[in-house]
């Protein structure tokens, strides 16, 4: 599954690693894994760089841009912190 999904991202000058896929759901990247499962590529991008995400946290994007994968860019984070860092940062560019 790793290396497929990989496959699947554009890595930028700006550091941001986009997703090519074509599933999305709510505005938000998606891919269908082997068994058929949808997930969300950022949550995806977290796991299989090696981290784990609590069942009570999220993942937040420090680019702001929510079809970039790189893990570098993706934060998890409660769900009380993760409203907070919206309400600081108005997205920049939520499709790209």
């Amino acid at each position: 599954m790793g290396h497929w999904f990989w496959s699947q991202v554009e890595k930028k000058e700006d550091g941001c690693w986009l997703w090519l896929g074509k599933e999305v759901m709510k505005g938000r990247p998606i891919c269908t894994t082997p068994k058929g499962k949808k997930v969300q590529v950022h949550r995806l991008a977290v796991l299989l760089s090696g981290r784990t995400i609590p069942y009570d946290h999220e993942v937040h994007h420090q680019c702001r841009k929510t079809f970039c994968a790189n893990p570098d860019h993706l934060v998890v984070c409660d769900k009380g912190t993760h409203r907070w860092l919206h309400q600081k940062m108005q997205p920049k560019n939520l499709t790209i």
